[in-house]
């Protein structure tokens, strides 16, 4: 007999034509205990870094339907399906989740690459914006800013947040390769020259650069 406060897990499976597929899905009945929420939550956490990312999209939809008003299962939500390469709709829970938290950096950064997927580039590079004022120093997400702003033909703010994204150490040939293409865009022919002999001599197996020069 189901009481308040349980869990149940309902497990499926189908044999068809030689193939196997399971699901598999866990409920709590009513209002459960913090300590069994919290082992709810890992279990989702779980599956979802084990790569079975259909089993926790499932499980964070129906955590969802139960709290549609947090901005947890909103966010993880919009992760899984990130990762699952549908950036729509992980647009649409990325939102969700902020206007339930609204200075939320991981969902301003989660939507911002979820409208870069999209090729949605100036959105994106508006979002990539707003994380990045509370995350100066994350130099992966200003060279990806500088993609989504150089996606977007805003060259002059391309070149700006690529110098943004240098670190110590030499340039990379990624970012060698995009300054080339900036300035190619730009005309500014000898500076584009410079850079793409440079980024050829960092990445030699690279064969569009060659043919850029």
């Amino acid at each position: 007999i189901l009481k308040k406060g349980d869990i149940v897990s309902i497990d499926t499976g189908v044999k068809l034509d030689g193939y196997y597929g399971d699901s598999a899905i866990t409920v709590p009945i009513g209002e459960v205990s913090e300590q069994t929420e919290k082992l709810l939550e890992v279990t989702k956490g779980a599956l979802e870094l084990a790569g079975r990312l259909p089993e926790a999209i499932e499980q964070y939809h129906t955590a969802l339907a139960l709290s549609p008003n947090d901005y947890e299962p909103q966010f993880a939500l919009g992760r899984a399906l990130l990762r699952s390469n549908n950036a729509a709709g992980a647009e649409e829970h990325f939102r969700a989740a902020l206007e339930t938290k609204s200075d939320s950096a991981p969902a301003k950064l989660g939507l911002a690459k979820s409208l870069f997927e999209q090729k949605k580039y100036g959105p994106a590079s508006d979002e990539f914006a707003e994380y990045l004022k509370a995350n100066p120093g994350d130099s992966g997400t200003h060279f990806q800013r500088a993609e989504a702003l150089l996606d977007a033909d805003r060259l002059d703010e391309a070149l700006a947040e690529l110098d943004r994204s240098a670190t110590s150490g030499p340039p990379a040939p990624e970012a060698l390769k995009m300054r080339g293409e900036i300035l190619m865009r730009q005309k500014k022919w000898p500076e584009a020259a410079t850079a793409l002999k440079q980024a050829m001599s960092a990445a030699p197996h690279d064969n569009e650069i060659p043919a850029w020069l």
